[in-house]
């Protein structure tokens, strides 16, 4: 596993082969605890493999992050996700997640957590391909300013469960 911490700016964690078993948890987590998120990090063209009933991918807040080209296989727990994004002390400002392939995810493929009274502003989810897993889903959709998720073309297996204001 990776795991990012404490004031994390411009990281780049890509092209990794990352197997994970056991207790559930992450490949990759990005999560404060002081309240600040992950600036500039780039999470790409990792292959996750999480046979765990976690998020194989969760990233704790921040400002300017992309989820690019990764390919997630899960176990298809039924709390099994891809990418797990959610608000951490702030709006999360500036999220792409693009070309990601998602299979076995069955809880969600992408989660956006808005939570705490934060969501999310500058967000853009496209060019996604889901395979054996559940929906896209948008938690707590009216803590999203206007436009603050654009949501794309992706592939879905199952139809989005993310409404957006």
């Amino acid at each position: 596993m990776i795991e990012l911490a404490n004031l994390a700016e411009n990281v780049t964690i890509s092209n990794n082969v990352l197997r994970r078993s056991g207790g559930a948890g992450q490949c990759i987590r990005s999560q404060p605890h002081s309240g600040i998120g992950a600036n500039g990090l780039s999470i790409r063209g990792n292959t996750c493999i999480n046979n765990t009933d976690g998020a194989a991918i969760m990233v704790g807040g921040g400002k300017d992050v992309s989820v690019t080209g990764n390919r997630i296989l899960a176990s298809g727990g039924p709390a099994s996700m891809g990418t797990y994004l959610f608000p951490i002390g702030g709006h999360f400002d500036g999220v792409l997640v693009e070309g990601n392939l998602y299979r076995g995810t069955a809880h969600s493929s992408v989660r956006m957590g808005a939570t705490g009274g934060f969501g999310f502003t500058g967000a853009l989810i496209m060019g996604n391909v889901s395979r054996e897993s559940g929906p896209m889903r948008c938690e707590n959709p009216l803590l999203n300013p206007v436009g603050g998720i654009v949501v794309g073309t992706n592939n879905w297996a199952v139809p989005s469960a993310c409404v957006v204001p």
